[in-house]
């Protein structure tokens, strides 16, 4: 079961492990509101999730030009694409 958290450091080394097809409403009913509005020029959006084993993934929109309600595309990071986290995140 994947948790949200408030640690930004939890998500430092993270990168591009894969994709995943969401609206954002569906993310925020399944994670809760993003971590972040992000970075105001590449990410609007992000969620930080923790794993039960402490393996990270995070959620985000990557240089989209489309509203954070439009985007269906979200880009899944983490530190390895066999972690737990990932893993559920991309199944």
């Amino acid at each position: 079961m994947l948790k949200k958290t408030e640690n930004r450091k939890a998500a430092e080394g993270t990168y591009l492990q894969g994709s995943i097809r969401s609206s954002f409403a569906a993310l925020v009913a399944r994670f809760g509101e993003p971590n972040c509005g992000g970075d105001g020029e590449k990410v609007q959006a992000e969620w930080i999730l923790v794993a039960e084993d402490g393996s990270v993934a995070t959620i985000y929109d990557w240089k989209e030009t489309v509203s954070i309600t439009e985007v269906t595309e979200w880009n899944v990071g983490g530190h390895d694409e066999d972690s737990a986290a990932v893993r559920e995140v991309l199944r």
